[in-house]
């Protein structure tokens, strides 16, 4: 919950103490808001909690914008809060993708969405349009998303998508892009992938000695079936829970 807040509203980290003494789990949670991005999200409630609940945070990356929410619980008891887009000027009237940080897992495309929030918890939910193109959705590098893609595109001609990815040396990452309906990935150079959820793919990124890493992915148009069996479409939306 604390590395969310201070990611989110822009805290400046001092780390003191036995550091070498920080289990690695602690650790890599800790490294999730650094560096510190800068600008500080707004509260969507504010003078309704003390301290506020919502706050959102608008990110300039190398994939263009998106929201952050940060929703936080900050009472004994469980609660469910209610995300509507179209109340906040997101413009998404297909729905919104919705990718949530510390679970590494996708929702939507939906116009609104109920989540549930354990006592003391958090949930931080990166947020864009649902498009007709290939979208980066999230990653596990920073909360806000903001940091380690450096570069992202799209060539709609060869249906190839390119990325250049930033970070310590001997490092991971892990980015997350969704595909519209009618595109498979087909092959990859410098980065592994792997689908965890329909229509959403992980890619994998090692950043070796040099701290950075060119990668691409050739995606492939889906040959349509009729009949059902291999090649039919699944449900057309990534699951809401």
């Amino acid at each position: 919950m604390w590395t969310s807040f201070g990611a989110l509203t822009g805290f400046s980290w001092l780390t003191g103490g036995v550091v070498e003494n920080v289990s690695a789990e602690s650790w890599w949670i800790f490294q999730r808001a650094l560096p510190v991005y800068g600008p500080c999200a707004r509260p969507l409630d504010l003078l309704q909690g003390d301290p506020p609940e919502r706050w959102l945070l608008e990110v300039k990356a190398p994939t263009g914008l998106h929201q952050v929410l940060g929703l936080f619980n900050w009472s004994e008891e469980p609660c469910t809060q209610r995300i509507a887009p179209a109340e906040w000027g997101i413009n998404a009237p297909e729905g919104a993708l919705y990718f949530d940080f510390w679970q590494q897992t996708a929702l939507g495309p939906a116009t609104e969405l109920e989540v549930t929030l354990r006592p003391w918890s958090c949930r931080v939910l990166l947020i864009r349009s649902a498009g007709t193109m290939p979208t980066w959705v999230g990653s596990d590098r920073h909360v806000t998303g903001a940091i380690g893609l450096d570069r992202f595109s799209y060539d709609e001609a060869t249906h190839t998508l390119t990325g250049e990815c930033s970070g310590p040396a001997g490092s991971t990452q892990r980015h997350y892009v969704y595909l519209p309906e009618g595109l498979q990935p087909l092959s990859a150079e410098g980065v592994a992938f792997e689908a965890p959820q329909y229509r959403l793919l992980q890619f994998t990124v090692e950043l070796g000695d040099t701290g950075r890493r060119v990668w691409q992915v050739q995606l492939s148009p889906v040959r349509s079936s009729s009949g059902g069996g291999v090649g039919s479409a699944p449900p057309p939306h990534l699951p809401l829970s």
